[in-house]
């Protein structure tokens, strides 16, 4: 499975001035999906310290090809735990992963995480072969409207090692609007960037859109409703590869 910057937005209320979701660098599994953030979460804080989360994507023109994933997210006294199990593939070729996080804030302006996947990968009637990605986050926070988001990530691969290097700006300095740019500079690809934008309608409604731009588009885009400790996010993707693909997530928050 590759690992690359996916254009979509963070679910978490927002307001003009703060950033009220996750960093990157707290080591959040992506809990509404491997590929369902930039990076990781690119914010600020937690507003809360535990989260269950259920993501499912399905891509009607491919009938077998579906994705499935279940994580847990914990933060107590600036530290961040998180475990992520997920599956992905058609029926004759499965991909699972087990994913855990630690993540540290080191002072209001920067803060620290590293993550594992250990991936296991199967084509039937053929031996399984594993992966294993290491990833280090860090972020900084100059002002309470900007953020600045790495992730380095070596993954071994039966083939050797691949390193690559994600780097992602948000900005939050209007009312409901959220700005993110960012690049990616994996080995034997070349970079790429991409661009995205989320609006909040009060507390309840966000809306969310965004692309990358690679050798091949990726767009992404979603509606999202909160009520209380609940979250349910309802998206829709489309890639060159796969063509249109479905994804529902819900999310569940408490103190």
């Amino acid at each position: 499975m590759r690992f690359y910057l996916i254009i979509v937005f963070i679910p978490i209320s927002l307001s003009s001035q703060t950033f009220q979701a996750y960093s990157a660098a707290l080591a959040d599994l992506n809990l509404l999906g491997p590929q369902a953030l930039i990076i990781a979460n690119p914010a600020n804080k937690t507003q809360y310290k535990q989260r269950l989360a259920l993501h499912s994507c399905i891509w009607p023109g491919l009938k077998d090809l579906n994705e499935a994933s279940l994580s847990f997210g914990r933060a107590a006294q600036g530290k961040h735990y998180g475990i992520l199990l997920q599956q992905w593939g058609p029926l004759n070729y499965r991909e699972q992963m087990l994913a855990l996080a630690f993540g540290l804030e080191l002072s209001s302006k920067m803060a620290m995480g590293i993550r594992m996947d250990l991936q296991q990968k199967q084509i039937v009637e053929k031996d399984k072969s594993y992966h294993l990605n290491s990833q280090l986050y860090w972020d900084y926070h100059p002002s309470a409207n900007w953020q600045w988001a790495n992730r380095l990530q070596i993954a071994k691969v039966p083939l050797g090692a691949k390193l690559s290097l994600d780097s992602q700006m948000s900005f939050q300095g209007f009312s409901g609007l959220r700005l993110l740019m960012g690049i990616s500079l994996p080995q034997q690809s070349p970079g790429f960037g991409a661009f995205a934008l989320e609006y909040n309608f009060k507390d309840w409604l966000f809306l969310r859109q965004g692309f990358k731009l690679k050798q091949d588009l990726d767009y992404r885009a979603g509606l999202g409703i909160r009520w209380k400790a609940w979250i349910l996010d309802l998206g829709f993707q489309w890639q060159k590869a796969l063509g249109a693909g479905q994804q529902i997530s819900l999310s569940y928050c408490w103190l």
